[in-house]
């Protein structure tokens, strides 16, 4: 049960500014729900219920969209005996609410020092009998937070909107088709989603190392260094039309990780090695994805029908049918493609003159779908954890078990829940881990502590927070983790050629630019950004020195792994 329900209209803009506004108040020993704190379980209006019927204060956020959202106002409208509401918008609330008094939060930009903002917080405090006294350390450090941007005016107001514009990913045909989105956004979860050079970066606190992929692994490796080897044999350079905008695996003076010197000098592709990802599935009609000698047989974890959107419970499928949740459209209402983007970043069909090219297109893929429509079970994720290693068999609903024929050495979860790692997470991580599984998780997008998040948070992953191509750590990502690879930022566009920097990767959008920058009704490919796209180039690089290296022990690779990195100053570390 949590003290406080915070209701809003979900978009990157103001996410930044409810996640800043939960922090401080758990730094105050306040529990808060909001979308970031979905317990996995059970459906999104049933928890919303639950958890708006056991919260002493239900704070919604007035906004231009939120005033018309029918989320917030039934929200608001279940929770009104409790109301302590805020605006971020100069907007007049719906009828039923004008007489309640709302906080004036128009100009917040996620400051404790701001006058207005510490009057509502010590209105919070005081309804809930906390104290408002924090440790002088605790307070300058919540003083220290880079400073966010308000929302500004509505639209129409003469004064221009602080939010920016994104098109929404949905359909899968029909059209002129183009190559990529020009902007879009990332998964938020579970149960729900350095200096000049975004190489991969290891290593938490204000003096990081980066990954160039360049040394073989770093200090323990006993061969010819490998950035001294000659082009190697066989080696020809991959012919997707898309790879100038893969930014994230070209060479560190274009922002890259270097992937691909790495492959041209080893001729490493994760050949040997098994990857398995839990995520959303995978939608196999998908030309990066079609006819895939990488993918090997997956699982469907989903349990619940409603949830698997499929017809169905747990079964042999891992195909993903949607997993678009709340009121139709809207960034809730849309299917993610999550599991088709992260499985494409990895082992897209390379060199074949189509779209994009993978990080180790060698290496073979497990697709275990665990979420789906309105989120994920935290039991389901569990136990495909479990299977993905080979220690749990699958029971369909025909009862017949199989387990995985083909247990994974590394597990990708691109997923992140915003609360410390659960009792049972932990143990499903504990459990393969000991089996010799190296598990490759997001540090999460909720620009906190990965101590916080999960499974960021739990012992045994490999964490990891995002980097941009201009070599900082983008405002969404959370910090802390064991490594930073590219996650992108839609807001950046360093080399000026008019499309944002994050990772294009397989997923269908709609109302989109195609390659010529001529307006398509449809696309096969989309910028993303977050830490999920980090955590898979991460795994895909991992793959990488594990084919090379097939003898060692995950503690071995993983020592290898963060080994073979450079270091970097603390400017990596502040906000872009």
């Amino acid at each position: 049960m949590a003290d406080v329900f915070l209701s809003y209209r979900n978009t990157d803009e103001r996410r930044k500014l409810i996640a800043r506004f939960a922090t401080i108040l758990r730094t105050h020993g306040v529990s808060v729900w909001w979308d970031y704190g979905l317990d996995a379980g059970e459906s999104y209006r049933e928890q919303i219920m639950r958890e708006m019927g056991q919260a002493k204060l239900v704070i919604p956020f007035w906004c231009e969209e939120s005033i018309t959202s029918e989320w917030v106002r039934m929200e608001a409208e279940m929770g009104k005996d409790k109301l302590l509401p805020a605006r971020l918008q100069r907007v007049t609330p719906p009828a039923q609410f004008e007489a309640i008094h709302a906080a004036h939060l128009e100009t917040w930009n996620g400051s404790i020092l701001d006058p207005v903002f510490d009057e509502f917080l010590m209105d919070i405090l005081r309804r809930l009998g906390r104290s408002a006294d924090l440790p002088a350390d605790t307070r300058a450090e919540l003083a220290s937070l880079p400073a966010l941007t308000p929302l500004g005016p509505p639209k129409g107001s003469g004064a221009g909107s602080g939010a920016g514009t994104r098109r929404s990913p949905g359909a899968r045909s029909g059209g002129k088709r183009g190559v990529a989105l020009l902007a879009a956004g990332a998964l938020a979860l579970v149960a729900a989603a350095g200096a000049a050079g975004a190489w991969i970066v290891f290593g938490g606190g204000s003096a990081t190392p980066v990954l160039a992929v360049d040394n073989g692994g770093g200090p323990a490796a006993t061969d010819v260094p490998e950035a001294e080897l000659a082009e190697a044999p066989g080696w020809v350079e991959p012919n997707d039309p898309l790879l100038p905008q893969q930014w994230y695996l070209g060479s560190a003076d274009g922002g890259g990780a270097g992937i691909l010197d790495y492959r041209r000098r080893t001729g490493a592709t994760g050949e040997g090695v098994v990857i398995a990802s839990i995520d959303t599935g995978v939608y196999l009609g998908h030309a990066e994805l079609m006819r895939s000698a990488s993918i090997l047989p997956g699982a469907d974890f989903v349990s619940d029908p409603m949830m698997a959107n499929d017809g169905d419970g747990r079964d042999d499928d891992p195909s993903d049918p949607g997993d678009g949740c709340g009121p139709a459209g809207g960034d809730q209402g849309a299917d993610t493609l999550h599991g088709t983007l992260n499985a494409s970043l990895i082992i897209a069909n390379t060199n074949n003159g189509v779209g994009i090219a993978g990080v180790a297109p060698g290496a073979k893929f497990v697709p275990v779908r665990a979420v789906g429509k309105c989120g994920g079970r935290l039991s389901d994720i569990n136990d495909a954890i479990r299977w993905a290693a080979g220690l749990l068999p699958l029971v369909g609903e025909s009862g017949v078990e199989r387990f995985n024929d083909h247990p994974a050495e590394i597990i990708l979860i691109p997923l992140s829940l915003f609360q410390t790692c659960p009792s049972s997470l932990q143990e499903a991580v504990t459990a393969v881990t000991e089996r010799g599984a190296m598990v490759v998780v997001p540090a999460g997008n909720q620009r906190v502590d990965v101590s916080l998040a999960s499974p960021g948070g739990c012992k045994g992953v490999i964490s990891v927070a995002a980097i941009t191509r201009s070599g900082r750590m983008p405002d969404y990502s959370n910090w802390g983790a064991d490594l930073l690879a590219p996650g992108g930022n839609l807001k950046e566009d360093v080399d000026g050629d008019g499309r944002p920097d994050g990772i294009v990767g397989a997923k269908y959008s709609s109302g989109c630019l195609g390659a010529d920058g001529a307006q398509a009704d449809a696309c096969e490919y989309s910028f993303e950004q977050g830490t999920s796209m980090a955590a898979s180039i991460a795994a895909g690089a991992l793959a990488l020195l594990k084919s090379r290296h097939m003898g060692e022990s995950a503690a071995d690779l993983r020592t290898r792994l963060l080994a073979a990195t450079r270091p970097m100053g603390a400017v990596t570390c502040s906000a872009s």
